[in-house]
């Protein structure tokens, strides 16, 4: 089944991304083992976005001949993308200050995550605090510095 695609994508690779380039960024990226896993890539339309129409507009870019071209994926499209499941993501949040809250109690000042003793919980190997915040959603010592 072939899915009308009206909107046009032009994939852009000479756009550069220098905050994944800094000294820093790339210590970070090693430390969390990341470095060589996360791929950017940048892609422009130039038409005018409407938000009522995402689905609309995520099925037309996996389809977009300019985007299968040139999209770096681990897992390989279908022929043709029939269906797209888009989830808005809540954007309350207007300073990065909640971070901040991590420095003492899940990472050290250095920006290392702290280990813990291995525990499991639903068969999940928690060993370091991180884990812990994100898999125990009242994690006393996380919340009680909020």
């Amino acid at each position: 089944m072939a899915i009308e695609n009206s909107q046009t994508f032009h994939y852009v690779p000479s756009r550069k991304f220098p905050s994944l380039a800094s000294t820093d960024a790339i210590n970070s990226l090693m430390k969390w083992s990341m470095k060589g896993r996360l791929h950017c890539q940048c892609y422009s339309f130039d038409e005018t976005f409407r938000p009522h129409n995402v689905e609309k507009f995520v099925l037309a870019f996996f389809n977009d001949k300019n985007i299968r071209h040139a999209i770096e994926s681990e897992i390989l499209l279908p022929d043709v993308v029939e269906s797209v499941e888009v989830t808005p993501v809540p954007c309350s949040l207007l300073t990065m200050d909640i971070f901040s809250r991590l420095t003492g109690t899940v990472t050290r000042e250095n920006g290392t995550i702290k280990s813990c003793l291995d525990e499991t919980f639903e068969s999940i190997l928690i060993s370091d605090e991180l884990r812990k915040v994100h898999i125990y959603a009242k994690f006393d010592t996380f919340r009680s510095s909020s």
